[in-house]
């Protein structure tokens, strides 16, 4: 037996220090020794998720049940490798079976975080919303409610309901949760504007301006959703100059310069300078094949246009 605990005692460093591969073998030769040691077959079957062998932690997990039936967390545990392993029919039985058996107080909020998803992939909106709130409900440690996986999840159930004012909730939290992600802001955004909360809305992109992590696309993105709220607001004159500040500062790609030129034409004709839209509008399709002469100083054609993009 101290052989053994040996090889137990490796496999829990190895699985301590996420060295799965390592920790699989170790455990394998503890149950060479012990078959039917339940312990070291959950640990096995779980390892073996992270390493994509779905079928192998299914016989894990389905001999853990074997040996053990009256366990709702082995029930769990097999049907998580069946939802791994693509069988979401089998999946569901067994997370319904481990719900009537009782689970420990660490898997039953994950046990509703599965059937929740479940429920949302064939579309069964209410009865997803209603595993989320088992789920928040049964967490101890009132952690999984903030979860950044799970309020996406809700929200996209919101969205689908059309119901708004949760879904604002939702992507509030995003927002609160993680700062610093841009994308987070932008889905919050897209709500308030759909509500016409535009104070809000311009609160939001002040802030994620100020605090999310922006990559240069993630600049742009923000620039042009600027424009958007002060176009939708009334005032086009700072859309324009928004976004004239915008194009001297140079460094776009081909695709974000056509998109600004059309938002400018947009912008121009709320503020009625027809003849600069129109313009702007015949400049921005040829774009890309603009800048290709441009390259090879073939710029025939284009003068007019090329003196607007340097203006």
């Amino acid at each position: 037996m101290e052989e053994k605990k040996n090889f137990l005692m490796n496999a829990e460093i190895a699985f301590v220090n996420k060295q799965y591969s390592a920790a699989l073998e170790w455990y394998q030769k503890v149950l060479e020794i012990t078959p039917d040691d339940l312990y070291v077959l959950s640990r096995a079957g779980a390892i073996c998720v992270p390493l994509g062998k779905f079928e192998e932690a299914m016989l894990y997990f389905g001999r853990a049940k074997e040996l053990n039936p009256e366990n709702g967390d082995n029930a769990f545990n097999y049907g998580n490798a069946c939802f791994f392993n693509k069988d979401n029919t089998k999946a569901f039985e067994q997370y319904v079976e481990a719900e009537k058996l009782g689970c420990s107080d660490d898997v039953k909020p994950r046990l509703y975080y599965q059937m929740a998803l479940l429920c949302s992939m064939r579309q069964d909106i209410k009865s997803s919303l209603i595993y989320f709130k088992k789920c928040e409900e049964s967490d101890k440690t009132g952690l999984i409610s903030l979860n950044p996986d799970l309020i996406s999840e809700k929200l996209k159930l919101y969205m689908v309901q059309q119901d708004y004012a949760n879904a604002e909730k939702c992507a509030a939290q995003l927002v609160a949760i993680n700062p610093t992600d841009f994308k987070g802001y932008m889905v919050y955004f897209s709500i308030l504007m759909a509500r016409k909360d535009y104070p809000a809305a311009e609160k939001l992109l002040t802030d994620a301006e100020q605090y999310a992590e922006l990559s240069d696309e993630n600049r742009f993105a923000l620039t042009m959703q600027v424009s958007a709220l002060h176009v939708t607001k009334g005032d086009s004159e700072k859309a324009v100059q928004v976004l004239e500040e915008r194009k001297k500062a140079g460094g776009l790609t081909n695709d974000q310069l056509s998109q600004l030129l059309l938002a400018l034409a947009e912008a121009y004709s709320k503020n009625e300078k027809y003849n600069k839209a129109i313009r702007l509008v015949n400049l921005a399709p040829p774009v890309r094949e603009m800048e290709m002469c441009m390259e090879k100083n073939e710029i025939v054609g284009y003068e007019p246009l090329v003196n607007d993009l340097k203006q």
